[in-house]
């Protein structure tokens, strides 16, 4: 096989240094690794699930991180450009021991910005972007492409003003924190980050971090500095919190050498309610391959994006001549291609039994064949990527799986969503009726609850108040608005037949699940008057409070307590109860304080001598929930029907003793449809 390249001299010598504690039954190896025109693939055969750093040297006496990886099923494979001006290239894999043997992803605490934020609503059919500008007056702005989700998202973009614990000495140039944290979608989008003057753009390097801080590591990026232009883009295809930074070799390095620390055990929450009653293990198998994928894409955006630092600081160290940045990407595609192969194809014939793995797997298929098409390394015909069994069985075994979940658990709103769900999915992936259709009618038929009605509850207030103490003039202001639309989710019934000391009576338990927005306004301002200025405030000061909440509640319970209205019982009382641990809402408080007085070399108006400002910002200050409870005199009920209305006063507080009355309306009615 000819070799004639201008990288033919770099897998001169593979070496293997083993360094794990415990020792292992056979040495981890170099299998024969894949020369092209960019550099070299790397392929270490290792320990399934172990952790190693390969390493790279000219001269065997120092090294250089190429990257960090697990070696799944076995495999750690790893793209490498390797110097040019050096004759012979040395590799060597050290293993990190446990996975967390080495130095972990450092953990950073960001702050975000309360002012440069801004919302959009991500649909599936539409382009959307969406600009922030911080007071550096640093530009972000988040782009998605048509079909980055399959069903509208709120998506929020925050500059972020500080990161502490970052692994450079110079620190945060730029970044940006992006929610729902932890979104995989079907596209991945731009971060593109634009500074209003030239940055030192060889030694840029781009990171990633989870929203608490945790698992910072390097991801790959595109820089530009010009006359014209000075810019950093990020491809987001998860979303968390991304920046920017200057690095020297050394600190790239350093970062690139650290490994994904062991993740805690334990449960988290689910990813689609809908299913998990009826195939929890599938949805836990699920959750723990979704969190491994993370776990293993990672170490490989490092060290891709470790290559692409170390060729800047190469360029800046004259060590080798100019490159285009997007060449430099499609370079590091080769090991991106290896993980489609390894983490996503390998589990297409798993996926097509279990709908669980082909929900999980499809946003990682999909966002990764489009992201080789915005690098620019795409549409060469020599592969399919994206398995269009995949999409098409996978869809096809969620509606069989939704539809057993309805005739085995009962009729639920939640699956009817699913069933729907899973039809716009196929529409919008472009697969046909062999993907299998759905019948709205039979869904309907099949899935829907027994009883079926909505909920809606509405509290609203306007306050006012002034007051006055000697020279002191006290304004306080407050308005309150708070709207939740729920419907039926799913219902039980039981007919408790009558005893000895109760007679029969029909218990009904059931959930809800809707649209909840809540917010309050509050301030107040207190003026000080004084003679010398000519009537007016010499001493002002203005608060304000503003909390907000939004979002979704899937889980309200209600239960009815129903009986004949002639029966009487000592123990068993109707009622009817709603509840929910509610939404959690921000809190933002700003303060300014003014002082004035009269010039002492003029008669002019007072002017302002002492101006203050400041605030604070809490993103879980408090919380919006439900709390409905009504006996037999409050609601009434039929064997087919329960309603329920409230219209009154509702008690609100304002600065903590200042009682005022707002108007709370709250309407269920649910009808029995089976």
């Amino acid at each position: 096989m000819e070799m004639r390249l201008r990288f033919e001299r770099i897998c001169a010598g593979l070496m293997t240094l083993l360094s794990s504690v415990g020792g292992l039954a056979a040495p981890p190896r170099f299998n024969p690794s894949t020369v092209t025109e960019s550099g070299v693939q790397l392929r270490l055969q290792g320990d399934p699930g172990a952790t190693y750093r390969i390493e790279s040297s000219t001269n065997l006496t120092a090294w250089t991180a190429v990257g960090s990886g697990v070696a799944q099923a076995g495999l750690l494979s790893m793209p490498h450009a390797g110097p040019r001006l050096s004759p012979w290239t040395y590799y060597r894999a050290v293993e990190v021991s446990g996975g967390g043997g080495g130095t972990p992803f450092p953990t950073v605490t960001a702050t975000a910005s309360t002012n440069a934020v801004a919302t959009m609503l991500l649909v599936p059919n539409l382009e959307a972007s969406i600009r922030v500008q911080d007071a550096r007056q640093v530009v972000y702005t988040l782009s998605f492409p048509t079909g980055a989700v399959s069903e509208p998202t709120l998506v929020q973009l925050a500059a972020l003003e500080s990161v502490a614990g970052l692994p450079n000495a110079a620190g945060l140039m730029a970044g940006a924190r992006i929610e729902p944290a932890g979104l995989v979608t079907l596209a991945p989008g731009f971060l593109q980050v634009d500074f209003p003057k030239a940055i030192q753009a060889k030694q840029v390097s781009s990171f990633g971090f989870d929203q608490d801080g945790s698992h910072l590591h390097l991801v790959p990026d595109v820089v530009v500095s010009n006359p014209g232009t000075n810019r950093v883009r990020i491809v987001v295809s998860q979303l968390r919190s991304y920046g920017c930074g200057v690095f020297t070799l050394a600190e790239l390095q350093a970062q690139a050498a650290t490994v994904a620390p062991l993740r805690a055990g334990g449960a988290r929450p689910a990813l689609h309610n809908d299913l998990a009653g009826c195939y929890p293990d599938e949805e836990e198998d699920a959750r723990d391959l979704q969190r491994g994928l993370e776990d293993r894409i990672r170490p490989r955006q490092q060290a891709a994006a470790a290559i692409l630092g170390e060729e800047r600081q190469k360029q800046l160290l004259g060590v080798a001549g100019e490159e285009d940045g997007s060449a430099a990407l499609r370079r590091v595609m080769a090991d991106a291609e290896d993980f489609y192969t390894t983490e996503i194809q390998s589990r297409i014939p798993q996926a097509l039994e279990k709908c669980a793995t082909a929900r999980t797997l499809i946003p990682w298929s999909l966002g990764f064949e489009r992201q080789r098409q915005l690098l620019g390394s795409g549409g060469d015909g020599s592969g399919a990527f994206l398995s269009s069994e995949l999409i098409c069985q996978g869809a096809k075994r969620c509606q069989e799986q939704a539809i057993e979940c309805c005739r085995t658990q009962g009729g639920d709103t939640r699956l009817i969503q699913t069933l729907l769900g899973i039809e716009r999915q196929r529409a919008l992936l472009g697969a046909g009726a062999e993907c299998g259709e759905i019948s709205v009618a039979e869904a309907v038929e099949t899935c829907a609850p027994e009883w079926f009605g909505t909920l809606t509850i509405k509290v609203s207030g306007r306050y006012l108040n002034l007051a006055t103490n000697g020279s002191w003039r006290i304004r306080r202001t407050k308005t309150s608005d708070y709207t939740l639309t729920a419907q039926v989710l799913s219902a039980r019934v039981r007919v408790n037949e009558a005893s000895l000391f109760n007679p029969t009576y029909t218990n009904v338990t059931f959930k809800l699940g809707g649209t909840m927005v809540a917010s309050d306004h509050m301030a107040k301002i207190e003026e000080h008057f004084e003679e010398s200025c000519g009537g007016e405030p010499g001493e002002t000061r203005r608060d304000t409070w503003d909390s907000s909440a939004a979002g979704e509640l899937t889980d309200i319970d209600g239960e009815a307590i129903l009986m004949d209205p002639s029966a009487s019982s000592l123990f068993v009382k109707p009622y009817l109860r709603i509840s929910d641990s509610g939404l959690p809402g921000d809190m933002r408080w700003f303060y300014e304080e003014l002082q004035r007085k009269r010039s002492e070399f003029s008669d002019e108006d007072c002017e302002t001598t002492v101006q203050r400002t400041g605030g604070s910002y809490d993103d879980d200050a408090l919380n919006y929930g439900i709390l409905v409870y009504a006996e037999a005199k409050d609601f009434t009920w039929t064997a087919d029907t329960i309603r329920y209305t409230l219209s009154g006063k509702e008690p609100m507080r304002f600065d903590f003793e200042h009682l005022f009355d707002g108007v709370r309306e709250v309407t269920l009615e649910l009808r029995r449809v089976k």
